[in-house]
């Protein structure tokens, strides 16, 4: 039975900057599993709130990354998170579930996390390595956007929604904590995507490269799990 999302994990970080409504921001994992870093609290008229992780559009406009599917799931987030900051303001200690630690590797705990719908939106650009963009729906209640498809010279992966910071390096903003997620979720977006591709008549060599990799991925899940 796949598990609902909860909020297993959240951490907060008071900010100080010219705009005083922004107070702090916050990191929540969600079913020890998976991380979503860059929330913000503000303080608005009408009292608190949590936004989530967002980029600016090529239309101007601000999108968010990786947010909850329905308002169930939203009150569950915005809760914890909010219960989260007022604790670390009054120094007191966060409520037990909220202090779990990240996930460790374990390959016989099954997945908190599983992937229960994937878009794809294959891309042509300037950039020959990137191939397409998904989002995924997990647990039927938590949408990340902005996942990247990308083709490079050591073969398929997919990148998780990033965001550069002042040393030019980049961060993934929202990610699973375990290897073994990473691979359900990084599978089920390259079967995905190669079911659409191979539609296009004009992606032949595409096809032929992204089925070898998903046939050497089906042969390593089998040896990992004889072994």
């Amino acid at each position: 039975m796949m598990d609902r999302i909860r909020v297993t994990s959240v951490s907060v970080k008071p900010y100080h900057c010219s705009d005083p409504r922004l107070k702090a921001f916050a990191t929540i994992i969600l079913n020890r599993d998976f991380a979503v870093k860059e929330l913000k609290i503000i303080e608005r008229r009408d009292g608190m709130f949590v936004a989530m992780p967002n980029c600016r559009g090529r239309d101007g406009l601000f999108h968010d990354l990786a947010h909850p599917l329905d308002q169930e799931t939203r009150d569950i987030v915005h809760s914890a998170v909010l219960e989260a900051y007022h604790a670390e303001l009054s120094g007191a200690s966060a409520p037990a579930d909220n202090r779990v630690a990240p996930a460790h590797e374990d390959s016989s705990q099954a997945p908190g996390i599983v992937v229960t719908h994937v878009a794809i939106r294959p891309h042509t650009n300037s950039d020959p390595k990137l191939q397409g963009f998904a989002t995924v729906i997990l647990n039927g209640a938590f949408v990340v956007k902005d996942i990247r498809i990308i083709h490079g010279p050591s073969g398929w992966f997919v990148a998780m929604p990033s965001r550069k910071r002042r040393d030019g390096q980049f961060h993934d903003v929202a990610h699973p904590l375990r290897q073994s997620v990473r691979t359900m979720i990084e599978d089920r977006v390259l079967s995905e995507f190669a079911a659409q591709i191979a539609q296009l008549h004009d992606k032949a060599p595409i096809i032929e490269s992204l089925t070898a990799e998903l046939h050497l991925r089906d042969r390593e899940r089998i040896r990992r799990q004889i072994g």
